[in-house]
């Protein structure tokens, strides 16, 4: 077991930052998050933008997970991030009530059958990506809010890139503030200067 996969085994109800060098890093390690939570009996939500989506089931697929059956039975769920955040983003802002109506409900029913809930998440990377930083930063808060009142681990894929460069120093140290772990950093340059 590799030391992030230790870090996440060891907060199972953390939250967790992932930065990725490319979508085939990724799609290995979400695939790996979301499959130990499936093993372990519990229930699985996915918010990830459609280019990963299949990338994800495959992987899943070759770790013996069949994401359809999973699926049916309602122990994972996996949804559009981008799609998810148009239901509480109102312009450049996070609707506080809408996140909770939507992301909160659905979280909250999973974890009322008494399993343990895994979360990947992409939508602050989305939010990230198209300029709107303090809204990224606003939904990491809301998730923060949202696990002192339902027990979840969640984990956040970030690409590297968006931290490459000391001028986005600052950025780096806020985001990561917001996380109990960070995995991945070896593709962030000066990240551990």
């Amino acid at each position: 077991m590799s030391a992030e996969q230790t870090q996440l085994a060891a907060d199972p109800l953390g939250h967790i930052i992932q930065f990725y060098a490319d979508d085939a890093e990724l799609a290995d390690r979400v695939a790996g998050y979301l499959a130990g939570g499936l093993r372990r009996g519990g229930a699985v939500i996915a918010l990830v933008a459609p280019e990963h989506r299949q990338a994800i089931i495959r992987r899943l697929g070759a770790q013996g997970i069949e994401a359809g059956r999973y699926q049916r039975q309602r122990d994972l769920v996996i949804l559009d991030a981008g799609a998810a955040l148009d239901r509480f983003l109102i312009g450049a802002r996070v609707d506080p009530a809408d996140f909770e109506q939507q992301v909160g409900g659905l979280v909250r029913r999973a974890a009322a059958s008494g399993r343990a809930v895994r979360i990947y998440g992409e939508m602050v990377a989305l939010l990230w990506a198209s300029g709107q930083v303090s809204a990224a930063v606003e939904l990491e808060i809301l998730w923060n809010e949202l696990r002192a009142f339902v027990p979840f681990s969640l984990l956040c894929g970030y690409p590297a890139e968006y931290f490459s460069g000391a001028e986005r120093a600052d950025a780096l140290e806020e985001i990561c503030s917001l996380h109990s772990g960070v995995t991945g950093v070896a593709g962030l340059a000066g990240y551990r200067s």
